[in-house]
């Protein structure tokens, strides 16, 4: 089996052009599109062209960019981008994430991607049809899709290309979001009672937001596994999410905030901003002084600094499927956990992002179903996703 050693974040750059694959002529013949289009495949772990695209591209996230891949090598991973260029210009594309195991088994994924520009279904064939050859050719043997919101819907044109539903997510299926197009007083009026008073109490007893530096970084890791202990969650090593820190702030993707009292620090939060959101991605919290409200004052605090630096969402990261859908049909259930209550008491959207999709081989695809269904199953591809439970927590 094919160890995947040339798609390693440090190897050079992999071009193929279309006409080493399908050819730019029967590209044009196939799908009808101009013989200008032309494919390629980067496996650099710095893709400046390919972040830049995906931070304009409709439904673009941080899990598509070159930096989420050097982010997941640390874990195992290695990130390859799938191109496609017309007239010279990158108009679609997607990041795959691979894995070897034992050298006998490779397996991939795609989060929150294909991402295009335009609705242009010629383009969306030609690079369904790389990403199936590249599979072929490093021989995965379970390869899934889990495809953005807010761009075109590649469901039905996976569906043609035998993929299957899944019920297994690479990242969450629902989340809850802020609308930030709108001034502070009608943010704060959308909370529920319990925020509203939260975040008054946290600004009248005195609790401080200010930027979070390296020096915070230990704190926050401590105040990560003590919320861990609490929540019953087996958190990440606290280098992953400081390598998440690193990578991203450098060109201020990313943001550390820390709350604090009489200068005490209280609780931390590392956010991710790319394309229209910003995402937080953990909050660790001491477990003292409850009474100050310190990741209300938090949260309230990053929604302020992503509306401010004029994104679009404030994404709270995931909420549990079942709970998204009974919000959006009018059935929400009177108790729920604490984390879902939590990041619904601020009054955002709930939204739904399409199914993720799988291309098993043959021989598996039975002892795939069965990992699906089964809790560690779960877990483990919550890991992979960069979530510190199975669907729905962040």
């Amino acid at each position: 089996m094919d160890p995947l050693v040339d798609v390693t974040p440090t190897a050079a750059a992999e071009v193929a052009l279309a006409s080493a694959h399908i050819g730019p002529d029967r590209a044009a013949k196939v799908h009808g599109i101009s013989p200008a289009v032309r494919t390629a495949v980067d496996a650099q772990g710095v893709d400046e062209e390919w972040d830049a695209f995906v931070a304009t591209a409709p439904g673009g996230s941080y899990l598509q960019t070159s930096r989420w891949g050097r982010v997941k090598a640390h874990n195992g991973w290695a990130a390859a981008r799938i191109k496609v260029y017309e007239e010279g210009q990158l108009v679609g594309g997607c990041q795959l994430l691979l894995r070897s195991f034992a050298g006998v088994a490779a397996v991939g994924y795609v989060a929150r991607g294909p991402l295009f520009h335009g609705q242009r279904t010629a383009v969306r064939g030609v690079l369904l049809e790389e990403l199936e050859r590249y599979a072929r050719r490093k021989r995965l043997v379970h390869l899934k899709v889990q495809p953005p919101g807010g761009g075109p819907d590649v469901i039905a044109e996976l569906t043609a290309r035998q993929f299957v539903e899944s019920g297994l997510p690479a990242c969450p299926r629902a989340t809850t979001r802020i609308d930030l197009r709108r001034d502070s007083e009608d943010l704060l009026a959308a909370t529920a009672k319990s925020a509203r008073n939260g975040i008054r109490a946290a600004a009248r007893r005195g609790v401080v937001i200010r930027p979070g530096t390296e020096a915070d970084l230990p704190f926050f890791r401590a105040a990560v596994q003590r919320t861990a202990r609490r929540q019953g969650f087996s958190p990440y090593a606290a280098s992953y999410y400081e390598r998440m820190w690193r990578i991203f702030a450098v060109d201020g993707h990313a943001r550390l905030l820390v709350a604090e009292h009489d200068g005490v620090p209280l609780s931390a939060q590392l956010l991710l901003a790319y394309n229209d959101t910003v995402t937080a991605k953990m909050i660790g919290w001491s477990g003292e002084r409850s009474d100050l409200h310190p990741n209300r004052a938090l949260d309230w605090a990053s929604i302020q600094w992503a509306r401010a630096q004029g994104h679009t969402w404030y994404d709270f990261d995931g909420v549990d499927l079942s709970v998204a859908r009974r919000v959006l049909n009018g059935t929400r259930p009177q108790r729920l956990p604490g984390p879902q209550r939590y990041k619904l008491s601020f009054g955002g959207e709930v939204v739904i992002f399409p199914r993720p999709m799988d291309r098993t081989a043959r021989l598996i695809a039975a002892a795939v179903r069965i990992v699906e269904q089964s809790a560690h199953g779960k877990h483990l591809v919550g890991r992979v996703g960069g979530r510190r439970r199975s669907e729905g927590s962040s």
